[in-house]
């Protein structure tokens, strides 16, 4: 191929840029608050592989909208364990280390997931 020649791509391509295989949003760039953010959707994650069908109900139901539950239906199970599990194995060491910082300390008494959460952090 000549190096002048020019390629384009489809006018409906879309590009989404990813950080660890997440949707990239500022909050998923610095490792403490990536910690934090992946242990809040791990823990969607692992509700979604326990009880599927919870998911499915509440996301039909108006009331539940913006509530932490996965649109999938529930025969994608396998596939949810396997980027749960990809993503607690990958990012192990940004949650050991998040999870001793004083920013840690502070959200391990809310109700949300802290990056202590994540699989592997107290190993």
């Amino acid at each position: 191929m000549d190096s002048t020649q020019f390629r384009f791509l489809r006018p409906d391509v879309q590009l989404d840029p990813l950080v660890n295989r997440w949707y990239a949003w500022p909050h998923l760039i610095a490792p403490a608050t990536a910690a934090m953010n992946i242990a809040n959707h791990l823990a969607i994650l692992r509700s979604y592989i326990a009880a599927p069908r919870v998911h499915a109900a509440a996301v039909r139901n108006p009331a539940m909208r913006g509530g932490p539950f996965l649109e999938l239906s529930g025969d994608r199970i396998a596939e949810v364990k396997d980027f749960a599990e990809r993503t607690e194995r990958d990012l192990s060491a940004t949650c050991r280390a998040c999870s001793a910082s004083p920013m840690a300390s502070r959200s391990q008494t809310s109700t949300r997931a802290s990056p202590s959460r994540c699989v592997g952090a107290s190993s």
